[in-house]
C-alpha cells in the first residue's frame, strides 16, 4: 500500500474549479484501470492531492508520471499556462503494517477537516470518504475493503477512524 501525494509548485492551485477536480477524477480512474491498481481514498483539496494505493507491482512511477502528465497537459491548456504544474513528481510512503495504512487512511480522510475546508470529512465532496463509508455511491472505482477489513468488516467502522 503507497500513500501517495502531489501538489502544485509554489502556492499555486492545482485545482482551480470543478473541471479540473472532475478532470483528475477521470484520469485517476483510467489509470486504476490500466495498471491494475485499487484505490483506498483519494482526497483532493486545493494545492494538492492524497491517494492511498495498493499498487501489486513495480508500476507506480509508470502510472503517476501516466497520471501526473497528462493532467498537468490539459491543466495547462485550460488556463492558459506554460510550465511545471507539479512541485515534485509524487511522494509515497509506502505502509507497511495495519497501524501504519489505518493512521494513512485517517489522515488522508481528514486532510480537508484540517484545512478547514469542511467540519466533516463525509461532507468534502471531493474525497471518497463518503463512498468508501457506504453513504454515496459517488466513485465506484474505490475500494476500501483492505481498510474495512482491518476494521472488522463494517463500513460504518469508518466514520469511528476518522472522528
Amino acid at each position: 500500500m503507497h500513500h501517495v501525494t502531489v501538489g502544485a509548485t509554489a502556492d499555486e492551485a492545482y485545482f482551480r474549479d470543478e473541471i479540473d477536480r472532475l478532470n483528475r477524477i477521470r484520469r485517476l480512474a483510467v489509470v486504476l484501470d490500466r495498471f491494475a491498481w485499487r484505490c483506498e481514498i483519494f482526497c483532493q483539496l486545493t494545492t494538492h492531492v492524497h491517494c492511498l494505493l495498493e499498487v501489486p507491482n513495480d508500476s507506480l512511477p509508470l502510472g503517476m508520471h501516466h497520471l501526473n502528465t497528462a493532467y498537468a497537459l490539459v491543466f495547462n491548456e485550460r488556463h492558459l499556462r506554460r510550465g511545471t504544474l507539479q512541485r515534485a513528481r509524487y511522494w509515497s510512503g509506502v505502509k507497511k503494517d495495519s497501524d501504519a495504512l489505518l493512521a494513512a487512511y485517517r489522515y488522508i480522510a481528514l486532510n480537508p477537516v484540517e484545512a478547514g475546508l469542511t467540519d466533516d470529512p463525509v461532507k468534502w465532496r471531493w474525497s471518497s470518504f463518503a463512498t468508501s463509508c457506504g453513504i454515496r455511491d459517488a466513485y465506484p472505482f474505490v475500494d476500501a475493503s483492505r481498510v474495512i477489513g482491518e476494521l472488522g468488516g463494517n463500513p460504518h467502522a469508518l466514520r469511528g477512524l476518522a472522528a
